[in-house]
């Protein structure tokens, strides 16, 4: 993901992106998220929704966000059940999002050496 987007996400969620911001050696957040731009919108709305269900007795820190098999993964630390739920759900959905671009049209699985969830205009160019 571009450091622009990546910034705007530590800058709206500061909480979250803790072990970022402070380039904490316990996780792997210090390299960034490791997606393409088409997943930050659902990216920014999973967090929206953390910062609404988290408790402040257990606040949610973002250990790594990456795409592996085509499918957005997203690990945090200590968390409550809804946290967890909204994740799967984010997880879930992008597989019919595309990673290059957030279309969601004509989205599916394939594989380029990797496998990646991308439309067919990003497929063809």
């Amino acid at each position: 993901m571009k450091k622009n987007l990546q910034a705007n996400l530590c800058k709206k969620y500061p909480s979250l992106f803790q072990q970022h911001i402070n380039h904490d050696k316990k996780s792997v957040m210090p390299f960034g998220i490791e997606t393409d731009d088409g997943w930050y919108k659902l990216i920014d709305i999973l967090c929206t929704v953390i910062k609404r269900v988290e408790t402040g007795d257990l606040p949610t820190q973002i250990i790594q966000i990456k795409q592996k098999f085509g499918g957005l993964r997203f690990y945090v630390g200590k968390a409550n059940a809804e946290v967890y739920g909204a994740i799967r759900m984010a997880e879930e959905m992008s597989y019919n999002i595309c990673e290059q671009c957030g279309s969601t049209d004509s989205v599916k699985r394939r594989k380029k050496g990797y496998v990646y969830t991308l439309c067919d205009k990003c497929v063809e160019g």
